[in-house]
């Protein structure tokens, strides 16, 4: 019956920031401007619709996407700050390997929102991770 108890604690729901903090970079990794370069801006909508982009691009732009996405309905604390953390780079390895192929980009407000929604989620959890029993056993 303790084992069970133990289990229930663990599955906190992690609330309403880091959830938002999901939404927030979904939107703004989807329909915001992400990068740009001289006048022109893209979307993470406009990347996927490209063919221009490497795959590469795609691919790390999809995993921030889904680490969003997974943020949403995550409820381990630490869990959550990891994928917050995760989203964060796999959009700065996106951006880092834009950048090495196409000189003079550079990032625009929607990646800087969505960079925001991944640091608020992975600092409110572990920021909860840190104030509960289980955290300071470990």
């Amino acid at each position: 019956m303790e084992t069970n108890n133990q289990s229930n604690k663990m599955q906190v729901n992690t609330g309403f920031f880091s959830g938002m903090g999901g939404v927030i970079a979904i939107v703004s990794i989807l329909f915001l401007p992400i990068i740009g370069c001289g006048g022109d801006t893209i979307t993470g909508v406009g990347i996927f619709k490209s063919n221009q982009v490497s795959s590469e691009i795609k691919l790390f732009i999809g995993i921030a996407v889904l680490m969003g996405l997974v943020l949403i309905f995550l409820r381990k604390y630490l869990v959550a700050a990891i994928t917050g953390i995760a989203g964060l780079v796999s959009l700065l390895i996106a951006y880092s390997i834009a950048h090495s192929k196409i000189a003079g980009i550079e990032l625009k407000f929607g990646a800087f929102f969505a960079m925001i929604g991944f640091a608020i989620s992975s600092l409110v959890n572990f920021l909860k991770m840190s104030n509960t029993e289980d955290a300071k056993k470990l």
